[in-house]
């Protein structure tokens, strides 16, 4: 992974959390950790129960829906394999950039959303887009959008 990555992750991630309203104690309880398949893979499975890699996954602290002092912190794993082979364009620029959509996914579930069922992956979707925009990403369309 080049240098650069954590820096400007670092930066968009400050800007997202400000934009979401999320105090700085929280942001302060909020960390993000680039892995890779093997890394991801194991977490996958001992979280979700399911085999082979993902490209991100968020944990958070407790229940933002039970205890709203909770949005927003947890922690964030991010699949660097996964990024480079996801991205619009095989280029720093084109990592930076699915990096960040998957923080941005990371983080909103963080927030206490999700897509299991249609009505909430469009909710989901629209927070996205709001925080994709101030970090002047563009938003790349995810299959969980039109889950049913």
């Amino acid at each position: 992974m080049p240098r650069d990555v954590p820096r400007v992750l670092q930066h968009r991630l400050a800007r997202i959390t400000q934009a979401a309203g999320i105090p700085p104690e929280a942001r302060a309880e909020l960390s993000v950790r680039i892995v890779g398949d093997g890394e991801m893979s194991r977490l996958h499975l001992e979280h979700m129960g399911l085999e082979g890699p993902t490209d991100v996954l968020s944990f958070p602290a407790g229940d933002p829906l039970e205890d709203p002092s909770n949005s927003g912190r947890g922690d964030i794993a991010l699949d660097w394999t996964q990024i480079r082979r996801q991205a619009r364009s095989d280029d720093l620029a084109g990592w930076i950039d699915e990096a960040s959509v998957l923080l941005v996914h990371g983080f909103v579930h963080l927030l206490g959303h999700d897509h299991r069922t249609r009505s909430e992956g469009r909710k989901m979707h629209r927070m996205e887009q709001r925080l994709l925009r101030r970090i002047r990403v563009a938003d790349i369309p995810r299959p969980y959008g039109t889950a049913t």
